[in-house]
C-alpha cells in the first residue's frame, strides 16, 4: 500500500469516515510492524496539532489542505482484517493492569470530571450572602439599587436613589466557577474561578471610579473621563478611561495586565507605567519592577469566551488553569513534565477528557485520573 494511500486512510479514521471494516483494517494494519505503528503515532499528532491546534480558525486551511490533497489521489477503500481491536478515544484509565503499548488512543477514564459553570456568592453591604447559581433573582440595596441575578452567571446593577455614603458588595467566585457584572456605570466585568471583586454599587458623581480584585477578571470599561476607573488588585492598581483589559495575581509576587484595546497604566508605588494594546505588563510586586512585552492578547482573555488558548506554553502553567476551571488537584510524578510546552485553542466546556486526550497525544506524557487528582507522568 502506497503512502498517500495510508495517510488518506489514517485522515479518514480519525476524522471518523471510515466504515467499520475499514477501521479495523487499520487497527490490524497498526500491530503488523514497529514501522506502521510509528508512522500511526505520527500521523495522529500531526492530525491533532492541525485539527485541534494553536488558533485553530488559522490552522483549519493547512487542515483543509491535506484533506483535499489526500482525496485527490486513489485509495484502497478496506483490506480484510484478521482480528477485532477495540478503539476508545480518551485518556488516563486507572486499570488493575497495565495494557501493552499497541499505538492506539487508550480507553476514557471511567472517573467523569466535568468543567466548571456559572455559580458564585453575592455579599451584600449588610452582610447578606445570596448564592448566585441557577435562580433568577432580583434583590434591592439599601439605597434603592435594583440587582438582577439571572441564572445565566449574570449580575446587573441598576441605580436607584443616591445616598453620600458609598455601599459595597463583593462577588466571590469559587474553583470551577465564573460569573459577569454589569456595574451601575455600564461597566462589564467577567470574573475567572476563584475570583473576589468588591465594588461600591453605585460610584460617586465625581473622583475615581475604583473597584478591588482578587484572582482575574476582563474588564470592558465605561468611558467616562471624568472618572477614571481604577481596579486594585494586590499592592497595584491599573487605571483606565475607557478600555478593555484583562487583569490577574493568580501568581504570588505578580501581577499581569493585558490590554486588548484603548489606553491603561499600572501602578505600583508613585510610577505609572502606560501599556499599549497587544501588550503584557508584569509586576513584581517584591521589588517593584514592571516588565512589558508584546503578546498574543486573545490568549490571555479567551478564557471569558469559553476557550483554553496557549502559545508555547509550559504544561506546568496550563494545569494551573485546568485545575481551577476543573476543580481538581494536580500532580507530576517527574519534574521534566512542567516543561513541556504546547500550544492549543480547545474548548474548555467539555469533559476535561478531551482536554487530557489532546497532551497525551501530542507529547510523551501520560495522565491518569484518580479520585479527582490528574496524575501526569
Amino acid at each position: 500500500m502506497g503512502r498517500d494511500n495510508i495517510e488518506q486512510q489514517l485522515l479518514d479514521y480519525f476524522s471518523g469516515n471510515l466504515p467499520e471494516s475499514a477501521r479495523k483494517a487499520i487497527e490490524q494494519w497498526v500491530k503488523a510492524s514497529p514501522e506502521n505503528k510509528d508512522l500511526f503515532k505520527k500521523f495522529r499528532k500531526n492530525f491533532l496539532d492541525m485539527r485541534w491546534g494553536m488558533r485553530g480558525r488559522l490552522i483549519q486551511g493547512r487542515f483543509q489542505h491535506l484533506e483535499k490533497r489526500l482525496h485527490r489521489r486513489r485509495w484502497i477503500r478496506a483490506y480484510a482484517a484478521a482480528a477485532s481491536v477495540l478503539i476508545l478515544f480518551g485518556c488516563g484509565f486507572w486499570f488493575a493492569f497495565q495494557p501493552k503499548d499497541t499505538g492506539l488512543p487508550l480507553p476514557a477514564s471511567q472517573e467523569t470530571i466535568l468543567p466548571g459553570s456559572p455559580h458564585a456568592m453575592l455579599v451584600l453591604s449588610d452582610g447578606r450572602q445570596i448564592s448566585m447559581d441557577s435562580l433568577d433573582q432580583i434583590l434591592q440595596e439599601q439605597n434603592g439599587t435594583s440587582i438582577h441575578i439571572n441564572p445565566k452567571g449574570q449580575i446587573r446593577y441598576t441605580a436607584g436613589q443616591e445616598k453620600q455614603d458609598l455601599l459595597f458588595n463583593k462577588v466571590i467566585v469559587p474553583r470551577g466557577g465564573e460569573f459577569s457584572i454589569t456595574l451601575s456605570d455600564g461597566t462589564n466585568i467577567w470574573l475567572n474561578s476563584e475570583s473576589e471583586l468588591e465594588f461600591p454599587i453605585h460610584f460617586p458623581a465625581q473622583g475615581t471610579r475604583h473597584v478591588a480584585l482578587k484572582g482575574e477578571g476582563y474588564f470592558e470599561v465605561a468611558k467616562d473621563f471624568k472618572r477614571p476607573f481604577v481596579v486594585t488588585i494586590g499592592s497595584a492598581s491599573v487605571r483606565a478611561y475607557g478600555t478593555s483589559f484583562d487583569v490577574n495575581n493568580y501568581t504570588t509576587g505578580k501581577v499581569e495586565a493585558i490590554l486588548v484595546e484603548g489606553s491603561i497604566g499600572i501602578q505600583a508605588g508613585q510610577q505609572e507605567t502606560p501599556i499599549r494594546p497587544g501588550e503584557k505588563a508584569t509586576l513584581n510586586t517584591r521589588s517593584g519592577e514592571i516588565k512589558v512585552e508584546t503578546v498574543d492578547a486573545y490568549s490571555y482573555i479567551a478564557w471569558k469566551d469559553g476557550n483554553f488558548v496557549f502559545n508555547n506554553e509550559p504544561l506546568e502553567s496550563i494545569m494551573e488553569k485546568v485545575a481551577r476551571w476543573y476543580n481538581v488537584e494536580v500532580f507530576f510524578s517527574r519534574d521534566a513534565a512542567r516543561e513541556i510546552r504546547f500550544s492549543g485553542d480547545i474548548k474548555r466546556y467539555s469533559d476535561v477528557n478531551s482536554l487530557l486526550y489532546f497532551f497525551e497525544q501530542t507529547s510523551d506524557i501520560k495522565i491518569n485520573i484518580k479520585n479527582h487528582c490528574l496524575v501526569i507522568e
